[in-house]
């Protein structure tokens, strides 16, 4: 008789509470609920419209006989258990929708992280990697910059005071507009003579010091000054048409004495054609701090011998 009860009664629970799919759940006001009880009201709603039980529903029980009592007590007591089952019954099944949304949810992150990149995507990471390399090797061959470069191509970055560049690209006080791939180049062909200027200057700075008693002579470097750029893998951000990352720049010169060099940090924000060549290239640095590290080239101590 009781598993017949308990199958009415959960044949009347369904009838009351409906239907109530997972995607009806809000797990984020769940999540957030302030107390469990605000929890299990969010999880199932349909409890505030059970029917409850109103006291003195049976009347006043000093007027029945010992009989009558002990019928409305085993009544009582069964719709007790009867409104207990359905609530037990209730929270079950919410608790099981709420781990197969979480599941789900879990099953499609995880499909997201899971799947490669889009093509798009990964073009344009390795412009901008391409980019970098290009200008750390100081290339000035233009069909190497034609491959990442699009039609149109601006570069800004702030106005460089120890390097030479056209008075027309100081559009603004604080930004230097580089526009078109011959202007590239000679902003490259720039940067390369401040290189080459430290590097000189480090050479002079050995024969001061005595580095090359021998010769009597300045000692040049061992080869040009080098430029090397390393993004942050855990500062990119790529979303859409925009890419931005943080960068350290490095530059170093090989003198006699062994490799010195100077390090100094800057910010890109790149932009994108739709064929995913580079159209606009922003680089953000403190040229005093640039201008501090090429200093700082020409007249660091040597290194001591390995």
């Amino acid at each position: 008789m009781a598993d017949t009860e308990e199958k009415d009664d959960e044949k009347a629970g369904d009838d009351e509470m409906g239907t109530y799919t997972p995607s009806q759940i809000d797990i984020d006001a769940i999540a957030s609920a302030k107390s469990l009880g605000d929890a299990m009201r969010l999880l199932a709603p349909q409890l505030e419209g059970l029917p409850r039980r109103s006291r003195g529903k049976y009347g006043k029980r000093k007027h029945l006989t010992p009989e009558e009592k002990a019928e409305l007590t085993r009544r009582r007591n069964r719709e007790n258990a009867r409104s207990t089952r359905m609530r037990r019954k209730m929270y079950i099944k919410h608790l099981q929708q709420v781990a197969e949304t979480l599941k789900e949810r879990h099953d499609e992150l995880n499909s997201k992280m899971a799947a490669p990149p889009p093509d798009g995507y990964t073009r344009r990471r390795d412009a901008v990697r391409r980019f970098l390399e290009l200008r750390g090797a100081r290339c000035l061959d233009p069909s190497s910059w034609r491959e990442v470069l699009g039609d149109g191509f601006v570069l800004t970055l702030p106005p460089t005071p120890y390097r030479a560049y056209p008075d027309e690209e100081l559009r603004q006080p604080s930004v230097r507009t580089v526009a078109g791939l011959d202007a590239l180049l000679a902003d490259v062909a720039s940067l390369n003579a401040a290189l080459d200027a430290a590097s000189a200057g480090r050479a002079e700075a050995n024969a001061r010091r005595g580095l090359d008693k021998k010769r009597k002579r300045a000692s040049p470097p061992r080869g040009p000054a080098g430029l090397a750029y390393e993004v942050d893998p855990g500062s990119i951000v790529h979303v859409g048409d925009v890419y931005m990352c943080a960068y350290a720049c490095t530059v170093s010169v090989e003198d006699p004495a062994g490799l010195v060099s100077a390090t100094h940090a800057g910010m890109a924000k790149c932009t994108f054609a739709p064929d995913h060549t580079l159209a606009a290239v922003h680089l953000r640095f403190d040229a005093a701090t640039v201008h501090a590290t090429l200093r700082d080239l020409e007249s660091a101590p040597a290194p001591p011998p390995s």
